[in-house]
């Protein structure tokens, strides 16, 4: 039979240390941690016919020196360690104990033991933070004691365009930069066990980045006579700002109908948006105010000085 767990302190080594006028076995010259978390030990040496009744296993983590101490009989040699944890480091010494309480040498072994089978690798994401420029995501391992044996994890993330981008990760969060306004990203992430063969199942969720205003229109041409003044205003891009333009916002000051909007049918084209002010005094100086505005807001206004076409009969 083999014992219980035992729990010691370091110094209870010095109980068992081998007195010089007792006979004192050899050591174990063979031992193997099996990946079933079984360790195998060849019988000590013992030249001098010691009585060997036990094996006393010590077992050291390496994270914080904690000692565990098991024993067997003497013919029982192999232990079932159904107490370690999956993928920790671990130091361990074999040593032949007599009837006369005297412990034998032991050399001492680092291992570090592997992931047990069906191991659950299954992710969740936490949180997922939307700032002005970039997404932050984290997550975690649905199963806590198999942190230690992902080696990373790979995210995968589209946009609306279904541009994926493939990263690992060596930690349990991410940020991306510099996203694009009012864009919808969809996210996988999946850990990895020791290489990028041995991935677990896949988390899947998606988040639409923060909205922008556009920025000012630009100017392309302006056309004036003696009544009117046409103009052709350029929008942003729609690959850097992805929120729907709505219309532009004009004000012509000292003008009576100088306020007023233009619709804007937004698409990806984006295509030059161009109206025309009429009813203008000929041979007259006129400012206008000309804002863009989105689903998140107005631009910042331009503003632009003209002058009508003296009215020649």
């Amino acid at each position: 039979m083999m014992s219980s767990l035992i729990w010691l302190p370091l110094a209870f080594a010095i109980l068992l240390s081998p007195a010089a006028s007792k006979c004192v076995p050899g050591k174990v010259d063979s031992v193997e941690f099996a990946s079933n978390y079984s360790l195998l030990w060849s019988e000590a040496s013992n030249p001098d016919g010691c009585g060997i009744t036990t094996y006393v296993i010590y077992i050291v983590d390496v994270s914080d020196d904690t000692l565990q101490m098991y024993t067997t009989q003497a013919a029982t040699r192999s232990y079932y360690f159904n107490s370690l944890a999956m993928c920790a480091n671990y130091s361990f010494e074999v040593h032949a104990l007599t009837n006369e309480s005297v412990v034998g040498p032991a050399d001492s072994y680092l291992l570090r033991t592997e992931p047990k089978a069906n191991l659950n690798l299954s992710v969740a994401f936490d949180n997922i933070t939307v700032e002005s420029s970039s997404i932050t995501l984290s997550w975690s391992q649905l199963s806590a004691d198999v942190a230690s044996c992902v080696s990373s994890y790979r995210l995968v993330y589209w946009d609306d365009d279904d541009n994926p981008t493939d990263v690992y990760v060596y930690n349990n969060s991410y940020t991306i930069p510099n996203v694009t306004p009012c864009m919808t990203y969809e996210f996988q992430v999946r850990a990895i066990l020791g290489s990028p063969e041995a991935e677990g199942p896949f988390s899947l969720s998606e988040k639409a980045s923060y909205g922008e205003v556009p920025s000012p229109p630009k100017l392309s041409s302006i056309a004036t006579n003696s009544t009117t003044a046409t103009m052709t205003w350029q929008l942003d891009s729609y690959s850097t700002n992805r929120c729907e333009i709505q219309y532009l916002a004009v004000n012509t000051v000292g003008f009576a109908n100088g306020t007023f909007t233009v619709p804007v049918n937004d698409t990806s084209a984006r295509a030059p948006v161009t109206f025309t002010i009429a009813g203008l005094a000929p041979d007259t100086v006129y400012i206008s105010e000309v804002a863009v505005v989105n689903s998140a807001g107005p631009s910042k206004n331009v503003t632009i000085t003209y002058q009508t076409a003296d009215d020649v009969l």
